[in-house]
């Protein structure tokens, strides 16, 4: 072996990361600290290329770095070479080389052709020199990259050396990239085995090479390449990796870096011709079909002798009639370091052998390598697009489309597919990729872009306004009404939405009106129709619509899917409206249409909202907001921030709940966003109701309910009924409550569903109590029995709270405790904080007893609470508007709290622990 000059190398200060290696790196860490003890030993590490044994013996090298014990030798193979880094001091590294160089070259001094006990003795002569050498620098880390690559002598020398240092303070690491290669190595540590990364690990990676993925086309990165961190960093280093990715999701497989090409071709290089022209057939057929494969080997006159060689040498493996490779990067490189005229003849070969099974594989395949623009191959390739809807998803839809569109000879046609093509990469979330399909069509003989509907935000600096979302869409759907009218029926719809983001209901429906003059599916003209009214369909015909939008069940169309849920959502049926949001977003995850999911995201939180999965809400909020910007939907991101706002103030976490609103109401206002802006005013509103302070909760309630105000949206505020008569009335506009629950009747109409008929009781029992209308009990029970049918928990607990409350008032404190019990109960569920306080203060009203313990056992139930309240930073007013007492009368408890607890101003009520440990019993009832 040749010694190199300056193969001495000073080791990088920079720090080293293994994504997705925690274990193994704990490994490596054992065997440092044995080290250390003087317990060392030796650990082989084996992996294919690029799978990180070269990274965890630099995290070795640092770790020991860090400790500021061992030092390192780190040896790495390269070829008929080595090279040497070291953390030696600089005069000692001469020596140590020396001994390194005299025991690696151990091959050309002849050792190979020493016979018997000469050779043993030389053997124990270089391996006792090296290990000297290493002691007297010992606690010392030894690490040897790809030992299979040094001659075997040397090799062996070096498993020699492993076996030695069991009970030295020596630690020696070693890697191999083939496992069979290394010997057994006596010592404390087995064999450690490197595969591929985890999906989690996978997206972490490319995340951290500035390629931000969603789930979907993680999942397509990491089959294609197996987790393997090499082919996972050049990926996210390639020049439109998405699109690739697209493509990747029908072929599976990867652009291939120069880097992995490096590393894998030298291999393949080796390979003999036949056995190479076996794995490129194996390569392009992509699905792993032997009997293909075997058939379009003899149609090239291919040996099958060379298929049984291949797989002999570990190249294939046949499981169960498919063909696999061993790793799933060489099918790449494979393909990759193929010339365009033998990937030509292999994708024609497997053409003409699936001609008469598969016609829409064999033309994908012909396509794949044709040369020139062919209207029938491209109408072909167009016919294949449900199938790769069904194994390659939108992403798959896109490329194919995007195929079709290159081979296809007249303006007029490619001009409608890259059309197809982009509205399939918008609904993946690939918005450059459709950016730049939209702009294609500007060169197409002089024609108009038409965008796609859901377009992705090209310009987020400039964001779309629900107007002009509303003229383009309607336009967009015009101009397809004829064409494609289902993608015309879709433009409609979310036209629809558009105008009922900027409370234009009458646009809504006009929109939606619109679908009924196309000639689409009928299911959709019906669910079209259903939604145009403002009454919510009948059970029947709910049924109906959704049997005929999910006929076909995973196979339909994932824009049925979407129609289902506004069907469902309209019904105002939350187990049916969970039930089929979730079943569309299966639907959507299995063809990886992650551009639509945030949507559903979106419908998933607010249902859980309702029914009171408010965890489940916040994590379909976050999946949501983070999708979203995967995707470069950011126009979703305020929705998904305002929703969490909403849970954020039911929960009553207000620095939480004034952040996401912080995030999503200035933009609302700015793109004229009335829903978005209205969910950020009923949230504060709530939070404010929620914490006592009521004036301040109806200054944004009346903002909410005010048609001129930029705040107000109608949807919104018919769902906050309840809410915004309590605060109107609790900050004395008894008269604006009346009117606000007047208008609401109104809009109502006379026959209103029975979420509208509840919140209009429970705000009709409000105001009886108000102003002492002895209807009050017949109000109050008649809303509690219509939420218990719907299911729905916060308000079912907030009309029982106020049920209570005022039969505490009447003197009913007997009957009062059972609404009161209830209402705690299901506030403590929800994990409803201030909700829950005032329910439990009502409690100890009606006379249960609460022992405390702690540093507020000396105060009496209502002290204990203008305590914790005080302590807040409430002042006596907002305190007293909390438990229904005047300011004086909170006055006097602090004045009796202060001596009790022995202290002399408010703010050292911060510093004592106000927690209670609290069991409830029945006392006497007093005056």
């Amino acid at each position: 072996m040749r010694r190199e000059p300056n193969n001495i190398r000073p080791r990088r200060n920079a720090l080293h990361v293994n994504i997705g290696r925690f274990s193994e790196e704990a490994h490596v860490t054992r065997v440092l600290e044995d080290a250390q003890r003087g317990h060392g030993g030796a650990m082989a590490i084996t992996g294919d290329i690029g799978t990180g044994k070269s990274g965890l013996l630099e995290f070795a090298r640092e770790s020991a770095r860090r400790q500021r014990g061992p030092t390192t030798l780190h040896v790495k193979a390269r070829g008929s070479s080595f090279v040497i880094e070291s953390d030696l001091p600089g005069r000692v590294n001469p020596s140590v080389h020396d001994c390194f160089h005299e025991v690696l070259s151990s091959g050309a001094l002849g050792l190979a052709e020493t016979l018997g006990a000469d050779r043993v003795r030389e053997e124990a002569r270089l391996v006792e020199l090296l290990l000297s050498h290493l002691l007297a620098w010992a606690p010392i880390v030894l690490c040897v990259d790809d030992v299979d690559l040094l001659l075997p002598e040397a090799a062996g020398l070096v498993s020699l050396l492993s076996h030695r240092v069991s009970g030295h303070p020596v630690s020696v690491l070693l890697t191999y990239r083939d496992a069979a290669a290394h010997p057994d190595v006596p010592g404390l540590h087995p064999e450690l085995r490197l595969g591929g990364l985890s999906r989690g690990a996978t997206q972490d990676l490319l995340y951290a090479r500035g390629l931000a993925l969603p789930d979907t086309l993680n999942e397509v990165a990491h089959r294609a390449t197996g987790g393997n961190p090499l082919a996972l960093t050049e990926l996210a280093e390639t020049p439109r990796a998405r699109e690739s990715l697209a493509e990747t999701s029908l072929s599976d497989r990867i652009p291939v870096g120069p880097r992995t090409r490096r590393s894998f071709g030298a291999a393949i290089e080796e390979i003999p011709a036949p056995e190479r022209a076996w794995l490129l057939l194996a390569a392009a057929e992509a699905r792993g079909r032997l009997g293909v494969v075997m058939g379009a080997g003899a149609r090239l006159g291919l040996d099958h002798l060379g298929i049984r060689e291949a797989e002999n040498s570990g190249w294939l493996s046949l499981s169960s009639g498919a063909l696999r490779f061993q790793n799933p990067v060489i099918r790449s490189v494979v393909y990759d370091m193929a010339s365009f005229e033998e990937r030509r003849r292999a994708h024609h070969a497997i053409s003409d052998e699936l001609a008469g099974s598969d016609g829409e594989r064999s033309a994908w395949h012909r396509a794949l390598v044709a040369t020139s623009p062919d209207g029938v191959l491209a109408q072909s390739v167009e016919q294949a697009v449900e199938t790769a809807r069904r194994n390659g998803g939108e992403p798959g839809v896109a490329a194919l489309f995007q195929l079709s569109s290159r081979l296809t000879p007249d303006p007029g046609n490619t001009h409608r597919r890259l059309l197809a093509a982009a509205t399939a990469a918008t609904n993946a979330g690939l918005p450059e990729w459709s950016s730049a399909l939209l702009r294609r069509t500007f060169a197409i003989n002089g024609a108009p872009v038409n965008p796609v509907p859901a377009a992705t935000d090209c310009d987020p600096g400039e964001p779309e306004t629900p107007r002009a979302a509303y003229s383009r869409l309607t336009s967009e759907g015009t101009a397809r009404r004829l064409t494609d009218p289902d993608e015309a029926a879709w433009s409609f719809r979310s036209a629809a939405h558009a105008a009922h983001r900027m409370n234009d209901h009458e646009g809504s429906r006009s929109a939606l009106r619109r679908i009924l003059t196309l000639e689409c599916a009928p299911p959709v003209r019906e669910a079209a129709r259903a939604l145009s009214h403002d009454r919510a369909p009948g059970a029947d015909q709910v049924s109906d619509l959704l049997d005929g939008l999910t006929q076909g069940g995973a196979s339909a169309d994932p824009q049925r899917w979407m129609w289902a849920s506004d069907v469902a959502c309209k019904a105002r049926d939350q187990r049916l409206a969970q039930r089929i949001t979730e079943n569309a977003h299966q639907r959507l995850r299995s063809i990886r249409a992650a551009g639509m999911l945030p949507e559903v995201y979106l419908r998933q939180a607010h249902i859980a909202l309702l029914d009171g999965r408010w965890s489940s809400g916040i994590a379909h909020s976050r999946s949501g907001l983070r999708l979203a910007r995967l995707t470069g939907q950011e126009r979703w991101a305020p929705r998904h921030h305002a929703a969490a706002a909403l849970l954020s103030a039911l929960h009553g976490t207000a620095e939480e709940c004034h952040h996401h609103v912080g995030h999503a109401l200035n933009r609302a206002l700015l793109e004229h966003d009335r829903v978005t802006a209205a969910e950020c005013t009923a949230a504060l509103g709530l939070l404010e109701l929620g914490r006592g302070r009521r004036v301040q909760a109806w200054n944004h309630f009346s903002s909410l309910v005010r048609s001129d105000s930029p705040l107000s949206h109608q949807d919104v505020a018919l769902r906050m009924i309840s809410a915004t008569v309590e605060a109107a009335i609790a900050a004395g506009e008894v008269d604006d409550a009346r009117d606000v629950l007047e208008s609401h009747i109104a809009l109502a109409g006379p026959t209103p569903d029975c979420w509208m008929e509840a919140d209009i009781h429970h705000a009709q029992g409000l105001l009886a109590a108000a102003s002492g209308d002895p209807r009050v009990e017949q109000h109050y029970k008649r809303a509690i029995a219509l939420y218990e049918e719907l299911e729905c928990p916060f308000q079912l607990a907030r009309v029982n709270l106020y049920y209570g409350t005022w039969l505490r008032r009447q003197r009913s404190r007997t009957l009062a405790r059972a609404p009161l019990r209830s209402a705690t109960q299901l506030f403590t569920a929800l994990k409803a904080t201030p909700w829950c306080d005032r329910s439990r203060s009502e409690e100890r009203a009606c006379g249960s007893i609460t022992v405390a313990v702690g540093p507020v056992k000396e105060l009496s139930p209502q002290e204990s609470q203008v305590a914790r309240l005080a302590a807040q930073g409430l002042s006596n007013r907002e305190i007293g508007e909390f438990l229904s007492l005047s300011p004086r009368t909170v006055a006097s408890h602090l004045y009796r709290i202060f001596p009790k607890l022995n202290i002399t101003s408010r703010r050292q009520l911060r510093d004592i622990d106000m927690s209670e440990s609290s069991s409830p019993s029945r006392g006497r009832r007093t005056r």
